[in-house]
């Protein structure tokens, strides 16, 4: 078992289609911005490299990896994601990374939405959600789980957002 995910560990990245500028849609940093937020687990902070690359930080340490442009709608969404990641982190040993954009009729719809995700924003509609839990084996096998999101109400960027949490989340170009 543990040859397999070793070998899994190696093998899984090489198996993913390289970036393609042209089939980026509906992603939320251009390069040179960062995202950062202050979870429950400390400072997190997302930024963007060229194309599809991401800087993932978070507890003093830094994982570069270069997502995936969604071809096809995945539950309504194009974006940016990475379905599996092993990050150098202590213990770390999935990690799932998303980025996109969340559209919705009014501003009710997306903070009634953005309750039941869980996750933090700010006025200007940026989201971000950082989830670590326990996976197989407790402690020594943790799950990370990150979303970058831009809520938008009916196409259009927002100014103020009911629930915003502007001191946690702060958005950060370097263009």
């Amino acid at each position: 078992m543990a040859l397999l995910i070793l070998f899994s560990g190696f093998m899984a990245p090489s198996c993913f289609a390289k970036c393609n500028p042209l089939l980026i849609r509906e992603a939320v940093l251009e390069k040179g911005m960062s995202i950062q937020a202050e979870t429950k687990f400390g400072l997190i902070e997302i930024s963007a490299g060229q194309g599809c690359e991401r800087t993932f930080t978070w507890e003093n340490e830094s994982y570069t990896v270069e997502l995936i442009p969604r071809k096809k709608r995945w539950y309504g969404k194009l974006g940016l994601y990475h379905p599996q990641m092993r990050p150098p982190h202590k213990n770390v040993v999935h990690m799932v990374a998303e980025e996109y954009l969340l559209n919705f009729n009014s501003e009710q719809e997306a903070v009634q939405s953005m309750d039941e995700r869980g996750g933090l924003y700010n006025d200007q509609g940026f989201y971000i959600h950082f989830i670590k839990r326990d996976g197989p084996g407790g402690e020594n096998n943790i799950f990370v789980t990150i979303t970058v999101a831009k809520i938008l109400i009916n196409g259009q960027e927002t100014k103020k957002l009911q629930g915003s949490t502007n001191k946690k989340v702060k958005v950060i170009s370097n263009t």
